[in-house]
């Protein structure tokens, strides 16, 4: 295979001795070559997903109409018990494949989630839903149908480094980590810091 290098030293070698047809042929060649390339590149962004059958696929919506709280959705998971969570700028939905329940923020009452605007959520190996939501972390009990709230105090250092959650993951050695807005933190769920 030649390389550009090289093929650049042949291409000057050529010019500087006057041989116009070859340098003729070797662009034609060239310009050839690179337009085929492109054919190949424009067919490659064209073509359908591989296994794609042709056939028409079917979409279900789910949206404000059928009780969805906000059209602007932000994290979807699906937790081990098959329902399906959406976080959304107004509330956090759980689907169950035909109904939606909402669930907002309600002023004093601290087993209500901490904010309606939600921007992450996790289901931990013990199978809890963990909620990061744009004033706080919640942790979703489904006996109760409850949260269990979490924040930052900046009068204690070991809490949250601020109250906008915008990840949370568990490592496989069971270490639960909380982005937010103004840092990492390794969160012990044993002592809630």
């Amino acid at each position: 295979m030649i390389s550009s290098h090289s093929f650049a030293l042949s291409l000057s070698f050529l010019v500087a001795h006057n041989s116009t047809a070859i340098v003729a042929r070797v662009r034609i060649r060239l310009c050839n070559a690179l337009f085929l390339l492109g054919i190949v590149f424009a067919q490659t962004l064209n073509s359908q997903p591989s296994g794609w059958s042709g056939e028409n696929i079917s979409v279900e919506r789910i949206s404000t109409e059928q009780g969805l709280s906000s059209r602007s959705v932000s994290v979807i998971i699906q937790d081990k018990r098959g329902f399906i969570w959406i976080g959304t700028q107004d509330g956090l939905n759980k689907y169950d494949g035909q109904n939606l329940t909402v669930y907002r923020n309600i002023p004093n009452d601290t087993t209500s989630i901490s904010h309606n605007s939600i921007w992450s959520l996790y289901e931990d190996r013990m199978g809890i839903l963990w909620v990061g939501t744009e004033i706080g972390l919640n942790k979703y009990d489904p006996a109760t149908n409850s949260f269990q709230r979490y924040f930052h105090d900046p009068n204690y250092p070991q809490t949250l480094s601020n109250n906008f959650i915008t990840s949370v993951y568990e490592d496989k050695e069971g270490t639960f980590w909380i982005g937010t807005s103004h840092g990492l933190n390794k969160f012990d769920r044993n002592t809630k810091t």
